[in-house]
């Protein structure tokens, strides 16, 4: 059956880290390594006062043209991909969800969030404080800081649903990432 997996986590919530727990690295889509290659990194200035480095977002419209591009060449080779991408924006499904209908494919979500929430007991703070002690352990370029995480925290949040699922398009498949 063909599959297409799409990763869900806030950043340094370890979407990365599985992928490579699982030899997938050949085979993902990764919004984050298009970046560099359309874009040189930008400089800033820390609170700390250090410079630091970030992969510029200019060209955000062309990374994803080139993400949908590169997964609609998967589907309609009816290869196997992965999205290694946050995938909580509004939105974020729709056109996985058509391309689910449109190529038969099955659509799986890996989630590296309901760990956290799992291990922290819902507790927003210390959920952020760990993922952003993840992210100080990342590639300095790709750092995002704690309002970003806390940004993406609260859209996961949003997806959770009463009864503690993730909400998700009818027909997408729900993976958390810890089960093996």
């Amino acid at each position: 059956m063909r599959k297409l997996f799409l990763m869900l986590g806030a950043p340094a919530s370890g979407k990365d880290y599985w992928i490579r727990q699982h030899n997938l690295t050949n085979y993902t889509i990764t919004p984050d390594v298009l970046r560099t290659q359309f874009t040189t990194p930008g400089y800033y200035v820390k609170e700390n006062g250090q410079i630091g480095r970030s992969i510029q977002n200019a060209s955000e419209n062309d990374v994803w043209q080139a993400v949908r591009t590169s997964v609609y060449d998967h589907l309609k080779r009816g290869s196997f991909a992965i999205v290694n991408a946050t995938n909580l924006f509004k939105g974020a499904f729709a056109n996985y969800n058509q391309d689910r209908i449109n190529y038969h494919y099955q659509v799986y979500v890996i989630d590296t969030m309901a760990h956290w929430f799992k291990q922290f007991n819902n507790d927003h703070n210390k959920i952020v404080n760990q993922l952003v002690q993840n992210d100080l352990q990342r590639d300095p370029i790709k750092q995002v800081g704690q309002n970003v995480i806390e940004k993406y925290v609260n859209r996961y949040r949003n997806l959770i649903q009463k009864d503690g699922s993730i909400k998700l398009p009818d027909g997408v498949h729900y993976i958390d990432a810890t089960d093996e």
